[in-house]
C-alpha cells in the first residue's frame, strides 16, 4: 500500500522543510545556511559546525490576543561555550514585498496581522515585552516602543505556556543582550533576491521595500531582520536523495498559485 502526503498553501511549505530539518543532520545544516541578514551576510556562518542540537516549535501559540503564532521558531544551540540563537519565521507563498502592507508606516496593525511586516514586527515586540517584565507570568505590550504609539495592546496571560517559554524557548538566552541572540527570518518566493532590498511596486509609483521593513534602518532589530534564500533552499531540495522534499515544497508553492 502507498502512501503519499501532499501539501498546500503556507503549512504545506513549512511542513515540508520540517521533513528536511528532521531527515539528517547534514539537511539541517545546509538549510540552516541559507539563511542569510538583512545585508546578504550568512547569520550562522561561523557557528555552523558548533551545532548541537536544534529545537522546532512549530505555529506556537502567543496568546489569543496576543502577539500571533510563528510559523516556526527555531532554536540553536551549540558547543564551545556559545550562546543559542533563536529564529523567529514567518512564511508566504509569494514575494517579500508582494505580502507586506503600507500601514506599516502608520503603526495600525488592525486586520493587517497577516502581512509578513507586521508579523515579523510582533514578534519583536513579543521578544522586548518578555524580557521587560519582572516575575510575573503576564507578558504585555501597552502599544509603546521606541517612541512609536501602535494603538493596540498585546498580552499573554497563560501561566503554562509562559512557563514553557522560559524552561523551553528562551532558556540560555542573555536578558541583557537578546537583541543579539534573535533573529526575524521571512521565508519568502524571491528567488536568489535579496528581498529586503528588492522595490515595492504599486500602481503609481515605485517604493524602496525599506518604507515597508517591520524595523527602522538604523535599529538593533534592522540588523537582525533576515531571509530564507528560497533559490538555496531549491539546490538543496534537488539534490537526489531530497527530491521528495521537493515535491513538498514546491507542490505547496503550485497549488496555491493555481487554487480556484
Amino acid at each position: 500500500m502507498e502512501v503519499k502526503l501532499h501539501y498546500y498553501s503556507e503549512r504545506g511549505m513549512v511542513d515540508s522543510l520540517l521533513h528536511v530539518i528532521s531527515s539528517s543532520t547534514n539537511n539541517c545544516r545546509e538549510l540552516l545556511k541559507t539563511i542569510y541578514d538583512v545585508d546578504g551576510n550568512q547569520v550562522l556562518k561561523s557557528k555552523i559546525d558548533w551545532i548541537k542540537k536544534v529545537d522546532i516549535f512549530n505555529e506556537f501559540s502567543l496568546g489569543k490576543h496576543g502577539f500571533g503564532e510563528p510559523d516556526l521558531i527555531i532554536k540553536v544551540s551549540y558547543d564551545n561555550g556559545l550562546k543559542p540563537n533563536l529564529l523567529f519565521v514567518e512564511a508566504k507563498i509569494a514575494s517579500f514585498s508582494s505580502s507586506v502592507n503600507s500601514k506599516m508606516i502608520e503603526n495600525c496593525y488592525k486586520k493587517h496581522t497577516s502581512d509578513i511586516n507586521i508579523q515579523l514586527r510582533l514578534k519583536n515586540r513579543f521578544v522586548k515585552a518578555y524580557f521587560s517584565r519582572e516575575k510575573s507570568v503576564e507578558i504585555i505590550d501597552n502599544g509603546n516602543d521606541n517612541n512609536m504609539d501602535f494603538k493596540d495592546t498585546r498580552k499573554l496571560k497563560k501561566k503554562d505556556l509562559v512557563n514553557y517559554l522560559d524552561e523551553f524557548v528562551f532558556k540560555g538566552i542573555d536578558k541583557d543582550n537578546y537583541s543579539r541572540q534573535i533573529y526575524y527570518v521571512a521565508l519568502t518566493k524571491d528567488g536568489n533576491d535579496n528581498p529586503f532590498k528588492k522595490p515595492k511596486r504599486t500602481k503609481k509609483e515605485c517604493k524602496e521595500i525599506v518604507d515597508y521593513l517591520p524595523f527602522k534602518k538604523d535599529s538593533e532589530e534592522y540588523k537582525h531582520l533576515a531571509y530564507f534564500n528560497y533559490y538555496e533552499i531549491n539546490k538543496l531540495l534537488n539534490i537526489e536523495e531530497n527530491k521528495k522534499y521537493n515535491e513538498m515544497f514546491n507542490g505547496s508553492l503550485n497549488l496555491e498559485k493555481n487554487k480556484y
